[in-house]
């Protein structure tokens, strides 16, 4: 009887894992998408600085370049702000080592607990 209730949490824990584990997957490959988006964005602004056109950037720049300007101003910014994208992405991946480690861990308690075949 308690391994029926083991089974019945272990089952729930394995659905949320999974969907942990694949909402994880999901932030870690947008997250690259911006990071990307965020670099051509900094070689555009370095690029404007140089020239010293950040003031008044002319209108054949990138949205993202342009948003950029307005949010952070400078390279400098921008270069901070990609560097804790970084930073959450990395914390992400750990994540998603403890997430799958714990998948497991659940996996395999569910297989030790699964129900026993009574005989015939």
């Amino acid at each position: 009887m308690k391994s029926k209730y083991i089974r019945i949490i272990l089952n729930t824990l394995l659905v949320i894992l999974l969907l942990l584990i694949a909402f994880q997957l999901f932030m870690r490959v947008g997250g690259e998408s911006v990071l990307s988006d965020l670099y051509v964005a900094l070689e555009e602004m370095k690029n404007l600085e140089s020239k010293n056109l950040l003031n008044s950037p002319p209108e054949n720049i990138s949205p993202i370049t342009k948003r950029e300007i307005k949010l952070v101003h400078n390279s400098a910014g921008l270069q901070n702000y990609i560097n804790e994208i970084h930073a959450f992405l990395s914390d992400l991946e750990n994540w998603l080592f403890v997430l799958g480690g714990l998948f497991f861990v659940t996996l395999f308690g569910r297989i030790y607990f699964r129900k026993k075949k009574s005989p015939d």
